[in-house]
């Protein structure tokens, strides 16, 4: 199974992880959160950091899911990400 993680943790994040667990077609590895603290948990996955945090991680993700309610937020934060990406993490949705 795919790994995936989700940019963000707050009630629009709750709606992505519902949908992604039931397709049941990825593992959510964790969740990436700059306003959170690392640990927090949002059901039953773990905020693992920040988007700092996620360059410096050395997991194999085939990509993320912005899951941010606000479309100016989700906008910026898929930006920063395509931005300091290394073409390894181009599968990015914003939902």
């Amino acid at each position: 199974m795919d790994k995936i993680e989700i940019f963000g943790s707050g009630g629009h994040s709750k709606v992505v992880i519902d949908i992604v667990e039931k397709e049941a077609r990825y593992k959510i590895v964790g969740l990436i959160d700059l306003f959170q603290p690392i640990g927090k948990e949002v059901l039953g996955y773990e905020v693992i950091g920040d988007l700092q945090d996620l360059i410096e991680m050395n997991e194999t993700v085939l990509g993320g899911i912005v899951a941010m309610g606000d479309n100016w937020k989700r906008y910026n934060t898929v930006k920063k990400i395509k931005n300091h990406g290394d073409g390894s993490r181009d599968s990015l949705q914003g939902a």
